[in-house]
């Protein structure tokens, strides 16, 4: 697609921000040019969707026009689109407001009865209500009826409906009651890469048990960052985020809560401080061609927040072997028990 448009008036970019830096950088390797502004003087519009758009503004301003910073000659937009129908969409510097009036019938059933299946208490659009985690129901003539679409929405305010996709019905992590959401990681590793000066690639996380006299659980980072320089064995940047993970994170009161036992000791079940593993660049997008093999596509992602064990070992695994050595060094012996202990680990679902 690069080569195809080199020569076009490429004026607007739209899809998912993991898969237009890609598009971008095949694009700047192909013309030898250093932004994407000198490739395509008009572009003055990206509209994304698929994941939360505002860790990798900053990322696509770079690209595009040379430097981080927003500027007004380069509008970002948001959609909340999906292979169900197209839901939602940004029309001012708020919040995307819901489209009401595409034929579908919605429903919001609160989240914890959603997981368990419960939805009994879904209710329609005039009964939602503000800063509350929603499963999306939808109903339509194309043939679904109360069909769980597995998305996660907040509503922001209600006239005009105005939402955040939250996250996934099957990606949160709560080994501990820390309740996270994928909304609270994205800002949270937005926040830390911006602050350090770095380009989010992509990031996964899981929640791992910590074997030992002191019984507790935490958050293991796999980081792929871009810019600065740094290496994936570079442990001094890796605690740089996995402290500013933390700090960010304690703003929510469930997260606090876990981690206030264990903030010092470990002591309990609880939430000790979170561990990061930088890996080399690349390294999500050759395991996306791994998992996906000729189906990858630009629908294709990295989950965000996991319980599958084994699909973390798969990544683990698609890593080359220096990196196992590196991060074996890094991290305490209780920690790297836990992360080997993915390598041979079944799947306990929660998948992509």
């Amino acid at each position: 697609m690069a080569e195809a448009t080199i020569g076009d008036q490429i004026v607007h970019l739209a899809g998912m921000p993991t898969w237009i830096k890609r598009f971008a950088s095949v694009a700047l390797g192909i013309s030898g040019r250093s932004t994407l502004a000198e490739i395509w003087p008009n572009l003055c519009v990206t509209t994304v969707g698929g994941v939360n758009p505002r860790p990798y503004h900053r990322d696509l301003n770079r690209l595009i026009l040379g430097a981080p910073d927003t500027s007004p000659r380069l509008l970002h937009s948001e959609v909340y689109n999906a292979t169900e129908g197209f839901f939602a969409m940004q029309i001012d510097e708020g919040e995307m407001a819901l489209i009401p009036d595409v034929a579908t019938f919605y429903e919001f059933a609160p989240l914890q009865d959603a997981q368990s299946g419960n939805f009994s208490r879904a209710v329609p659009l005039e009964g939602v209500g503000i800063d509350q985690e929603y499963a999306l129901i939808l109903s339509n003539p194309n043939g679904l009826w109360r069909y769980l679409i597995g998305d996660t929405v907040r509503f922001t305010a209600t006239r005009p409906h105005r939402l955040q996709v939250s996250g996934r019905i099957n990606q949160s992590l709560n080994m501990t009651g820390e309740e996270l959401l994928v909304a609270n990681t994205d800002a949270a590793i937005g926040a830390v890469c911006q602050a350090l000066g770095l380009s989010l690639a992509d990031y996964l996380v899981i929640a791992l048990k910590l074997e030992g006299p002191d019984e507790n659980a935490c958050h293991l980072w796999l980081v792929e960052v871009e810019g600065g320089a740094y290496g994936y064995g570079d442990s001094e940047l890796a605690g740089r985020i996995a402290a500013g993970l933390d700090r960010e994170l304690l703003a929510y009161h469930d997260y606090a809560k876990s981690r206030q036992m264990g903030a010092h000791s470990g002591a309990a079940f609880s939430l000790s401080p979170p561990v990061v593993i930088l890996l080399p660049p690349g390294s999500f997008y050759r395991w996306l061609q791994l998992r996906f093999g000729e189906a990858l596509s630009t629908q294709s992602k990295v989950p965000r927040l996991t319980e599958d064990r084994e699909m973390v070992g798969e990544l683990l695994r698609s890593l080359p072997a220096d990196v196992a050595t590196t991060w074996a060094q890094l991290v305490s012996p209780r920690h790297r028990q836990a992360i080997t202990a993915l390598l041979t680990a079944k799947s306990q679902g929660g998948g992509v």
